[in-house]
C-alpha cells in the first residue's frame, strides 16, 4: 500500500449503486466508509423518529410514512438537508472533510455520496490523493440523474475523475460480482494495493470493461 492516502468518493444518481460499490472497496481496502448524509440522516431521524431502516433502505426511503403526512423518509432528508444548507452551504462537506482529517491511520476513505460540488471541491483541498468517480446506468440519459432536487443534479464534469457505465443487472449475486470485480479494478486503475484478494472477481465483467470504464 502506497504511504499516501486515499480518499475515493462516489457520485452517480440515487439507486445506480454507489453504496454496494463502496461497501466492496471497504472489504478490499480494509478501509472505512463515511457520507455526506451521515449528520444529516443523524439529526432528522431524531427530529423525526425515523428507523434505521427507514433512512437506509432504498424502499423504504422512498414510501409515504402517513405519521408524516404522506412525506417520504427521502423528502424529509432533502428539506432537512435544504434548511440546513441554507444556514451554511459547507455544513455537511466541512463534517466530513474534518473527519477524514481526524482519521489519520486510515489509508482508504469512501465517500459513498459525493453530491454538491462544493462537496467535491472541499475533498480536494485534503493533503490526500482524491479519486471522484461517476457512476452511471448503461443506456441511461443524463447520467440517470432525475432532476427532481438539488441531491440529483450531479456534479460538475470539471471534479470527475473517472466515469464508470455499468450494466443493470437483475440477478443480485451477479450484481454483486460485478461490483467487486469494478471495485477490484479501479482500484488497480488508481494505483491503491489490495489488502485482500478474496473479493476479486474479475471474469464476470471482463467482456464488458471497454464500455465500463470511460474517460471523463
Amino acid at each position: 500500500m502506497s504511504s499516501r492516502r486515499h480518499v475515493i468518493a462516489l457520485a452517480g444518481p440515487k439507486g445506480v449503486g454507489k453504496t454496494t460499490l463502496a461497501q466492496w472497496l471497504v472489504q478490499i481496502t480494509h478501509g472505512v466508509e463515511i457520507a455526506f448524509a451521515d449528520k444529516l440522516k443523524q439529526h432528522t431521524g431524531a427530529k423525526y423518529g425515523l428507523s434505521h431502516d427507514e433512512l437506509h433502505d432504498a424502499t423504504l426511503k422512498g414510501t409515504a410514512l402517513e405519521r408524516h403526512g404522506g412525506r417520504t423518509p427521502r423528502q424529509l432528508l432533502q428539506a432537512e438537508g435544504d434548511a440546513l444548507r441554507a444556514i451554511d452551504p459547507d455544513v455537511f462537506a466541512k463534517d466530513v472533510v474534518n473527519r477524514i482529517c481526524e482519521m489519520e491511520d486510515v489509508m482508504v476513505v469512501v465517500v459513498s455520496d459525493a453530491r454538491f460540488d462544493n462537496e467535491a471541491r472541499l475533498l480536494n483541498t485534503l493533503d490526500c490523493d482524491v479519486h471522484i468517480w461517476q457512476i452511471e446506468r448503461e443506456g441511461s440519459v443524463d447520467g440517470g440523474y432525475s432532476h427532481e432536487h438539488a441531491t440529483e443534479q450531479g456534479l460538475n464534469s470539471a471534479y470527475i475523475t473517472q466515469r464508470l457505465v455499468v450494466p443493470s443487472i437483475s440477478c443480485v449475486r451477479a450484481r454483486d460480482l460485478m461490483y467487486s470485480s469494478v471495485a477490484t479494478y479501479m482500484l488497480g486503475n488508481c494505483g491503491i494495493s489490495q489488502m485482500s484478494h478474496s473479493c476479486s472477481l474479475g471474469d464476470v465483467v471482463e467482456t464488458c470493461y471497454g464500455r465500463m470504464f470511460l474517460p471523463v
